[in-house]
């Protein structure tokens, strides 16, 4: 699975390849904790084969992609 943050203006970083939904947490806390983004709260919506993790930025997340 692949790990991507998306930024607000829409375009989209892979982060890491990741083997569950427990690692890819871990990967988006240690992203967040390197850019001194304290995560409020962590919403997970599936759509299609994609996971959107919505972390308290109103412009920016984390997807998960299941296919890839």
């Amino acid at each position: 699975m692949k790990l991507c943050f998306q930024n607000s203006s829409g375009e989209e970083c892979v982060i890491a390849n990741v083997a569950s939904t427990d690692e890819a947490c871990n990967k988006i806390k240690e992203f967040s904790y390197e850019r001194d983004y304290h995560i409020p709260y962590v919403r997970i919506c599936k759509h299609d084969d994609i996971y959107v993790f919505d972390i308290g930025s109103h412009t920016e997340q984390f997807l998960l992609h299941l296919n890839d």
